[in-house]
C-alpha cells in the first residue's frame, strides 16, 4: 500500500468536506429487556446537524480525535506506530459506471477519495456486484455486473480486501462468481464471505499491519427481495457448495470463539439491514451486539444504502451501516456517504473519523 503523509490526510478530515456530514436518525426504539440484557450499551450518533463544519468523532476515551478550529496551530505530531484502516460501503461498478470503465473513464471513479484510501494500512469494502462477463442473469429485479477492468482499478485506488457476503456476488451464476473471485486474485485483492463451500465462505481473512494480528469475517443477512421475492439466503454456502457466508448465530458464535487468543483485532463485516433505512433495525442490533459479545472489536456494516448510527457496546464499535460508496441511480439522502477511518495505536486504543462524501452520478466526491 501506498502511504501518504499523515498531515496531508489530516487536512482532508479537517477541511476536505464543504457539506455537513450524513445524518443519523434515532435508534429504533429498544425495550426495557433488552437494555437490561445489555447495560452498558452507550448510543452516540454518527453526525451532527449542528454546524456546517465537518463532524469530528470521539475516541474510545470520549475525546475528540481531532479537533477544527480557525485559529493557527502547531501541527499534530504524528500518530504512534498502530494502525490505520479505511471501510467504505456497498461499491458497484455495472451499469453506468460500467459503461464508464469500458469507455476507458474508469479512473475518474476514484479521482477524488483515492488518495484517502491510498493512505490508510489497510483498506476494505463491500463488492456489491459480480465481475466478469457472460453468464446467466439470477431471477432477481437487479443483478449488476462489472467489467474485469474494475478489478485493476479497485487495487490501484488502495483497496486489500473486500467481502462478497451480499445479495449480488451470484447475480450473474456461479461462473461469474468464479470469475469474480480469479479476478480480483489476480489484481492482488483478498475476499471473505464466499467461497467454493462453506468452510471457505466461513473462513476469516488473517492480514499483519503495525504490528497487530488483524482477522476479519463477513456474513450476509438481508430480506427477500420485494420485487421479485428473491431469497439470497438460496446462495449459502454448502458443505460441498459454492455460495456466500449467511449470518446464522450458532455459526458466527463457532467462528469467533475459533478465533480466541490468536488475534489482535477481530473485526466483522455485516451486510444486513433494511433498505432505505437511517436507522439500523432490531436484528442489526442483535447480531452486531452477539458478535461483539463473542470477541470482536468492530463491525462494520453495508446494504441499506444509507449512513446509519454508531454504537458503542461494550468495548466494541458498531458502524451499522456506511451506506453507498460507488452506486448509479439513487437519490437524496442515499447519495450521501462516508469513508470510515481507524486508528488503533501501538497501546490498542482505538479511534475513528468519519469523512462525509457526497455521490454524484454514482462516484464518490469530496467536497461536493
Amino acid at each position: 500500500m501506498r502511504k501518504i503523509d499523515f498531515l496531508c490526510i489530516l487536512m482532508l478530515f479537517l477541511y476536505g468536506c464543504g457539506n455537513t456530514p450524513p445524518d443519523a436518525a434515532d435508534f429504533p426504539q429498544i425495550t426495557d429487556a433488552e437494555l437490561a440484557a445489555s447495560p452498558s450499551a452507550e448510543w452516540t450518533l454518527s453526525a451532527s446537524t449542528e454546524t456546517a463544519e465537518p463532524t469530528l468523532f470521539p475516541t474510545a476515551g470520549g475525546t475528540p480525535a481531532v479537533q477544527a478550529s480557525s485559529e493557527p496551530s502547531t501541527p499534530p505530531p504524528e500518530p504512534d506506530p498502530g494502525v490505520t484502516m479505511a471501510f467504505v460501503g456497498d461499491i458497484m461498478l455495472g451499469r453506468s459506471l460500467g459503461a464508464r470503465i469500458d469507455r476507458g473513464e474508469g479512473e475518474t471513479i476514484f479521482a477524488s477519495v483515492e488518495i484517502v484510501l491510498q493512505a490508510a494500512d489497510i483498506t476494505i469494502g463491500n463488492l456489491e456486484c459480480a465481475l466478469g462477463s457472460g453468464g446467466t442473469k439470477a431471477p432477481k429485479a437487479y443483478t449488476f455486473l462489472a467489467p474485469p477492468e474494475a478489478a485493476r482499478l479497485l487495487r490501484d485506488a488502495g483497496f486489500d480486501l473486500l467481502s462478497l457476503a451480499n445479495n449480488h456476488s451470484l447475480d450473474y451464476g456461479l461462473e461469474v462468481f468464479d470469475q469474480t473471485g480469479k479476478i480480483l486474485a489476480e489484481n492482488g485483492i483478498r475476499f471473505i464471505g464466499a467461497g467454493a463451500d462453506e468452510i471457505t465462505a466461513r473462513a476469516p481473512a488473517r492480514l499483519e499491519a503495525g504490528g497487530f494480528r488483524i482477522a476479519l469475517l463477513a456474513y450476509a443477512d438481508v430480506p427477500v427481495e420485494y420485487l421479485s421475492k428473491f431469497d439470497a439466503r438460496d446462495w449459502t454456502a454448502g458443505p460441498s457448495t459454492p455460495g456466500i457466508s449467511w449470518a446464522e448465530d450458532e455459526k458466527i458464535k463457532q467462528d469467533l470463539k475459533a478465533l480466541e487468543g490468536d488475534t489482535d483485532i477481530t473485526i466483522v463485516l455485516f451486510h444486513f439491514g433494511t433498505e432505505g433505512l437511517a436507522a439500523p433495525d432490531k436484528r442489526q442490533i442483535q447480531l452486531s451486539r452477539l458478535a461483539i459479545d463473542y470477541g470482536a472489536d468492530v463491525i462494520v456494516g453495508s446494504h441499506p444504502h444509507m449512513v446509519q448510527g454508531v454504537e458503542q457496546y461494550k468495548d466494541g464499535y458498531i458502524f451499522y451501516s456506511l451506506g453507498n460508496f460507488i452506486f448509479d441511480g439513487f437519490a437524496g439522502e442515499a447519495n450521501r456517504s462516508a469513508i470510515l477511518w481507524i486508528t488503533v495505536s501501538a497501546e490498542k486504543e482505538l479511534t475513528y473519523a468519519l469523512m462525509s462524501l457526497n455521490i454524484v452520478d454514482g462516484i464518490p466526491r469530496i467536497g461536493e
